[in-house]
Formats: structure tokens, sequence, C-alpha cells
């Protein structure tokens, strides 16, 4: 498996793992239609080739195929860096992608010592989110509801400090 910077060309395929790790992930509480939606708005390939280059967004790619994603990024007011996306295919839970993934945008992140920890959102009903989240190093630090399709689900803010990643701070 190799890591390499996202680019424009990639969105399709990005997309691809989106729903895909949606539907596995996410498929209990959520219906298909909504997660397809979902997708398709969050995820349209015209916006993600605008967004390769805004903050650490990273591919892995394993045998010439993206096999997930992250993306990570420091909000233009300079507040707390975040976790806005990773996904991995769920043929490949298990094996190491998304710890990669992580540890890679967050050592690609722009920030400086001013910055403290790393933030991601997780439905609460996400066992394999919460539980790849919390092994690496992440606590609840707020709760939120958001709604889809006219259901509310409940999301969990996650907070981790940024010197628990392996990249030198």
């Amino acid at each position: 498996m190799q890591l390499r910077p996202a680019r424009p060309d990639d969105a399709e395929t990005i997309a691809e793992v989106a729903r895909d790790s949606w539907h596995a992930a996410y498929g209990d509480f959520l219906s298909t239609v909504t997660i397809d939606e979902t997708v398709a708005e969050w995820y349209a390939p015209d916006a993600l080739r605008e967004q390769v280059d805004h903050g650490a967004f990273w591919v892995a790619v394993d045998e010439g195929r993206i096999v997930g994603f992250a993306h990570a990024f420091v909000g233009g007011d300079g507040t707390r860096p975040t976790l806005g996306r990773l996904y991995v295919r769920e043929t490949e839970w298990g094996n190491g992608v998304g710890t990669a993934l992580l540890n890679r945008v967050v050592a690609a992140l722009d920030t400086d010592d001013s910055h403290e920890s790393l933030s991601v959102i997780v439905f609460a009903t996400n066992p394999v989110g919460r539980a790849f989240y919390e092994s690496h190093g992440f606590d609840v630090v707020g709760r939120r509801t958001e709604t889809f399709d006219g259901n509310d689900h409940e999301e969990l803010i996650l907070r981790a400090p940024l010197e628990s990643f392996p990249v030198g701070r």
C-alpha cells in the first residue's frame, strides 16, 4: 500500500469509496436512499476536485486501486485542526489503512504550536468508527444531533492531542 496526496482525477473513485464505506458503516441506521443521496451531495466529484488542494487530503492506493482516503484541515479562522473525512473500503478494515491515513494527514497538516488537538465527529451508533478513534486516543468532548431523512442521529465530537500522533511533535 502507498499513501499519496489526492489528485483532482481521483474524485470519482474517492466518491465511490465514500459510498461503499457509508453503506458498510451506516447501513444499519441510515437508509440506502439517504446514504446514496448524502454521498452524492457531500462527495460530488466537481467539489472534491476543488477540495484536494485544501488542507491535507491523502489517498491509500493498493495494487493501483484507491482503498481509502482522509482529509484534515485547519479552519480558515485558525480554529482547531479537524479530521473531516476518513473512509476505507470495508474489505480493508483492520488492515492498518485507516491508521496510516490518519497519521499521514496529521503529519501533513499545516499547524502551529498553538494547536494542541485534532477533532473529529462520529455517529454515536457507529461502533466501528468509535472503536477506531478511541484506539487512537480520541475522547468524547461533546455531542450534537444531525438530521438525516427526517430522523435525528446523535453524533459525538471527539478530540485527541496532536502529540499522540507519531509525527515528531
